[in-house]
């Protein structure tokens, strides 16, 4: 994985990282529970995800297989 900042600082909104998790949804209420907004994705109804914003702005994917 490579990080880094570009100047001026424009979040990800399209190009994310997508990091797989075993249960999505509890995951997916532990964040909610800690204030985080959360969208659905159904571009492959078969695999449970879901997105969220990093405090940056950058979109994370977190999804099972």
């Amino acid at each position: 994985m490579h990080l880094g900042v570009e100047r001026p600082f424009q979040p990800a909104r399209k190009a994310h990282l997508c990091f797989k998790v075993s249960d999505p949804d509890e995951f997916r209420r532990h964040l909610e529970s800690a204030g985080y907004h959360t969208e659905s994705g159904s571009l492959y109804p078969s695999i449970a995800r879901f997105y969220c914003a990093d405090p940056f702005g950058n979109r994370l994917e977190f999804a099972s297989d």
